[in-house]
């Protein structure tokens, strides 16, 4: 089901990560590292790691490396016409004097 979302969601350039998460259950593993390997190999694109989070294990190195593949593909400038429809340019409002009350009507 999540692969149906990738392909329905996910741009051609996506980078696509498959974690084997909970490497500190060995004891209980069903997946095989090679098994995990194996179907990530077979969609374009897509590597394959291992991590756990109770441990602590790989966590913030697939992140890292993961924005660092992003990044690489990145162009290093962007076009000032690309820019010029994503950048918003917030200006203050200028300052208006408070409404002074209505002058009074003297008599005589």
């Amino acid at each position: 089901k999540w692969m149906k979302m990738i392909d329905k969601y996910a741009s051609e350039e996506a980078e696509l990560l498959l974690v084997g998460n909970k490497l500190d259950c060995e004891a209980d593993r069903v997946i095989s590292r090679q098994q995990g390997e194996r179907f990530a190999s077979r969609i374009s694109g897509m590597r394959f790691c291992e991590a756990s989070a109770k441990d602590n294990f790989n966590v913030d190195e697939i992140f890292l490396k993961l924005v660092d593949d992003i990044l690489s593909k990145m162009p290093l400038e962007v076009p000032n016409k690309a820019l010029s429809n994503s950048v918003l340019s917030l200006q203050p409002e200028p300052e208006v004097p408070p409404e002074l009350p209505p002058p009074r009507m003297r008599c005589c």
